[in-house]
């Protein structure tokens, strides 16, 4: 079985090696892919990255993989920021028949606000202009971002589930249990838009899993535990996962 991974924004898809090398130890075949407009081996400038180009580059991935080896299914993996357009990627698209979640952002306008201490997104809604902004290590047009996210409706927890209650698929999130940018509440409500999503917790994590090295390494157990489970109907232990 084939898994895309959506690199995290801010990051390439070399930042996402470790992940790779976990899957395909166990049974997979992975793909990983820059954005355009973003960091990474892809041509243009991270300056005019929108969430809508990141769909559209996931798409042209699924379209890749289709016109090259066949393949008509995929599961899709997201962290973070990256889960807003892996969703909407999803709920459009019926070829992804998993996707995977890891403390993904289902409340935009709530994560900047814990960020940056400032309502970013209210504030251009009411007329606030930003320019060239540095969100999180990145100096992006933000005016145009927001321009963008907003008329495409990412913006929103009730944005994120519609686009949740959409998706014809099973869905694995995994919320951090001590995420100061996500409310578990929040992951909760959207969960309720679609029996097949399935909430996994990383108990005693942040937001950024990878600031501990044991919860690092046991989320990504747990990933695979999890798609192992989905694609070949196995209860495989973490303990029993390989690692590469």
């Amino acid at each position: 079985p084939f898994i895309v991974i959506v690199p995290k924004y801010g990051e390439s898809k070399k930042n996402n090696l470790s992940l790779a090398y976990y899957l395909v130890s166990n049974g997979f075949r992975v793909i990983r892919f820059d954005f355009t407009s973003h960091f990474g081996e892809s041509d243009g400038a991270m300056l005019d990255f929108t969430l809508g180009e990141g769909v559209h580059n996931i798409v042209a991935t699924f379209d890749y993989l289709e016109r090259t080896y066949g393949c008509e299914q995929v599961t899709l993996l997201a962290n973070s920021l990256s889960s807003l357009m892996a969703v909407r990627a999803a709920s459009q698209d019926r070829r992804v028949i998993h996707l995977v979640c890891v403390v993904g952002v289902v409340n935009l306008t709530y994560t900047l606000v814990k960020v940056y201490q400032d309502d970013l997104v209210g504030g251009f809604i009411q007329g606030r202009r930003y320019g060239v902004l540095d969100i999180l290590g990145h100096e992006v047009h933000m005016d145009q971002f927001f321009e963008a996210t907003v008329r495409d409706k990412y913006h929103r927890l009730d944005d994120m589930a519609r686009d949740i209650a959409r998706i014809d698929a099973p869905i694995s999130w995994f919320p951090a249990s001590n995420d100061a940018w996500v409310r578990m509440e929040d992951v909760q409500y959207v969960a309720r838009s679609n029996d097949q999503m399935r909430l996994y917790p990383i108990e005693g994590a942040m937001h950024e899993v990878r600031e501990s090295q044991d919860t690092a390494e046991r989320s990504l157990r747990m990933i695979v535990r999890v798609c192992r489970a989905r694609h070949f109907s196995e209860s495989l232990s973490i303990e029993d996962v390989k690692v590469p």
